[in-house]
């Protein structure tokens, strides 16, 4: 067990660990059934020393023996946090209080690693916040919009009672020129915005969306780079999503589309309704549970936990057997920092877990570092992987 774990351990026993550390310390325990292991027998010698706390005399040499029993299903990270002298034992009060010292010492007085505290406390929490830009290239913070926005076709943008942007069309306006807007969402960031037709869209950080201020009578369509969750109101006419050369054709459905342009992995993942993709000139249909994957021109359907990949609107991330490459390509967008990789075989290593993306950067970092065999060092927003020797 690595020293970090050790220390959450102990906080957890002391009722002192926070509610990002207890978090860190399930996703560990649950990663590897070694390490729950782990944990049940270092929770059971915390409790041992704790009932020799009760008695006002004790045998010694018994207790210690006992002890060390105990410490030897460890590796070498613990027996040395550890660290026992039998003259210890001699009140058992002390020495309950002498394994929590000692723990505390070593593990504050261990080499510190050249990471820089302000980004490592960097909460993860994702901030609403957007921007759109109009046809003429003039760009509007969505933070700051107060009241209504009128666009050149007459369109009047602003918010609905749930503060999400809203733009209002009327049937007059049908014969004016069609208006095109982007939503840009930054990194650490994202929105939710409500089209012309009624139509709601989650953007994710480091996303965009290129949309009509109105529909046309005959199609709604819209184009997206990076990722987003659509609930799409049902309409007679069709909702088509163009993402890298994918388009996604659905009448009143609910789906996520992943397609950044830093990703070769690009994914749809059908929630409610049904979903028609074409690609390649092929048509691909997709039910309830659905999802479509492309890659390097390679595209197939395949059945998933939709909760995997939706699960982001909510502020938690699921990911199943994920690089490490690409797990990176989404810390930077919601924590805004820059990974390198000195190697090829850190960026391959595989991950399978669970995130709250409240939780803070080096919270994050060391989760990661605890299930596999690789260390961070970061210098400013720079993070750079090696292999944990």
């Amino acid at each position: 067990m690595s020293d970090y774990i050790i220390e959450l351990i102990i906080k957890e026993f002391k009722s002192t660990i926070s509610k990002d550390e207890l978090f860190a310390l399930i996703i560990w325990r649950n990663s590897k059934l070694e390490n729950e292991e782990n944990y049940t027998n270092f929770v059971t010698l915390l409790e041992d020393c704790l009932v020799c706390s009760q008695y006002n005399s004790i045998n010694v040499d018994k207790a210690w023996t006992r002890v060390e029993n105990k410490l030897s299903k460890f590796d070498a990270n613990v027996r040395k946090a550890v660290t026992f002298q039998k003259y210890w034992i001699a009140a058992a009060a002390v020495f309950l209080c002498g394994l929590f010292a000692l723990t505390w010492i070593y593990l504050n007085n261990r080499i510190k690693e050249p990471f820089e505290q302000s980004v490592l406390q960097t909460p993860g929490k994702l901030q609403q916040k957007a921007y759109i830009q109009f046809s003429n290239g003039t760009q509007q913070d969505l933070t700051r919009l107060s009241g209504n926005l009128k666009t050149n076709n007459g369109i009047v943008i602003g918010r609905n009672s749930n503060g999400q942007l809203r733009m209002d069309s009327s049937d007059d306006l049908s014969d004016l020129k069609q208006d095109w807007v982007d939503v840009i969402v930054p990194n650490k960031s994202n929105y939710c915005l409500v089209l012309s037709d009624g139509s709601k869209v989650v953007l994710n950080s480091g996303s965009r969306l290129h949309y009509p201020t109105r529909f046309s009578n005959k199609l709604r369509q819209v184009e997206l780079h990076g990722e987003a969750y659509f609930d799409i109101k049902k309409d007679s006419m069709p909702f088509v999503v163009i993402s890298k050369g994918i388009q996604t054709k659905v009448l009143g459905t609910a789906f996520n589309i992943s397609s950044y342009s830093n990703e070769s992995l690009n994914e749809v993942t059908l929630e409610r309704g049904r979903v028609e993709i074409l690609y390649q000139s092929k048509s691909y249909f997709l039910m309830p549970g659905k999802q479509f994957q492309e890659s390097s021109g390679n595209a197939f359907v395949k059945e998933v936990d939709t909760r995997q990949y939706t699960s982001w609107r909510f502020g938690v991330v699921r990911f199943y057997n994920l690089e490490l490459s690409e797990i990176a390509k989404k810390i930077e967008r919601w924590y805004d920092v820059k990974f390198v990789f000195q190697d090829f075989s850190t960026s391959n290593l595989h991950f399978t877990g669970e995130v709250d993306q409240n939780v803070k950067l080096g919270d994050l970092l060391r989760m990661i570092e605890m299930m596999n065999n690789v260390k961070f060092v970061i210098r400013g927003n720079v993070i750079t992987a090696t292999r944990n020797t």
